[in-house]
């Protein structure tokens, strides 16, 4: 199993902030490397939500169906998406903090079949490619909920 944690601090309430973060139908006009988003339930975000997502991965571009798999509503959820026998886990966890709310993403990629897991070394190769993903989108978000255009 291969992760990554990164995290940013925002200035805005908690409660803006989860609710910025989990607008899966905004998310291709707040997120740089989003093109495009696809819900494929009704309903609010909650367990179960899923969504197609297409995005720029290494200058292609990718789509993936995404799913809600855990939610501690206004504190923390969790997307997965399976792949090639491998399953990657995204948590975004919400804590309160002096002057806003601290966010930290972790991303976890775990093998879930025999080829899943002969890939899996090449996964610690793309873990650089995955932080600097990271790392673009709690940017884009931390501008998008603080008022600013993104970078």
């Amino acid at each position: 199993m291969a992760s990554v944690r990164v995290g940013t601090h925002i200035e805005r309430p908690l409660e803006d902030v989860f609710k910025l973060f989990t607008d899966i139908e905004g998310a291709a006009s707040r997120v740089s490397n989003i093109r495009k988003i696809e819900v494929l339930t009704t309903g609010d975000f909650s367990i179960g939500t899923r969504w197609l997502e297409t995005r720029e991965v290494l200058g292609r571009e990718q789509t993936e169906e995404l799913s809600v798999t855990a939610l501690e509503h206004g504190h923390a959820y969790t997307i997965t998406t399976e792949t090639h026998g491998t399953k990657f886990d995204c948590t975004f966890r919400f804590d309160r903090a002096l002057g806003g709310t601290d966010v930290l993403a972790e991303f976890d990629v775990v093998p879930q079949s025999f080829g899943g897991m002969l890939v899996a070394p090449f996964g610690w190769m793309m873990m650089g490619t995955v932080e600097e993903s990271l790392k673009r989108d709690l940017a884009d978000l931390k501008a998008a909920a603080e008022g600013r255009a993104r970078a």
